[in-house]
């Protein structure tokens, strides 16, 4: 596996990229929503708030779909946490040959998230590091990216707007008679009290 398309893996996942020009990389996620899936902004009657609340939480990726990266012998897994308006995801890549594993990559990182004017789910990245076989280094801070997310049965789908890039992760359910967040605080769901605590 060359080393340039495991370098290629950080501008596709699920951090923040660069937006795209004008003209690049619109229509690409403009395929009609498929049979069984709603967008997940502007949906009738939703608020994006409404939204919001149906991301909280735990997610694992069931599924990716990579522009440019081969998915033969590709092994992916990645964890993503939605906590009200910041997500964090850590991704591990790994090519097998003859069931050995020969390249890898490790990539972690911290967003803030909104959704815009449009409807689509914009990220800013706080903090960020990739890790493979070519070295270690750092994803700079502020770098902007622009998702189309929908929900699909039970399942949340992310699409880069850039490329076409297809994420989709499945919810990792709470601990039986667990309540609240994994802060201790109670359901972002629930309406806040007069003095703004829940």
């Amino acid at each position: 596996m060359r080393l340039s398309i495991i370098i290629l893996l950080p501008l596709v996942l699920l951090c923040a990229l660069a937006p795209p020009r004008q003209g690049q990389g619109q229509g690409q996620d403009e395929e009609p929503t498929p049979a069984g899936e709603a967008p997940l902004s502007g949906g009738p009657g939703e608020t994006n708030r409404d939204l919001l609340v149906r991301m909280q939480g735990c997610w694992r990726l069931a599924d990716a779909v990579i522009s440019d990266m081969q998915e033969e012998g590709r092994s992916d897994s990645a964890i993503l946490l939605v906590c009200e308006e910041f997500m964090s995801i850590e991704v591990h890549v790994t090519f097998l040959e003859r069931d050995e594993p020969t390249d890898g990559l490790l990539q972690t990182g911290a967003h803030r998230m909104q959704f815009n004017h449009e409807g689509y789910l914009d990220t800013t990245a706080l903090i960020g590091s990739v890790g493979d076989e070519g070295g270690f280094r750092f994803l700079p801070a502020g770098e902007r990216g622009s998702y189309r997310v929908r929900f699909a049965s039970d399942r949340l789908v992310f699409t880069n707007r850039r490329d076409g890039s297809r994420f989709t992760f499945v919810k990792i359910p709470a601990s039986p008679g667990y309540e609240g967040d994994f802060f201790g605080r109670r359901s972002l769901a629930e309406p806040e009290n007069e003095d703004g605590r829940r």
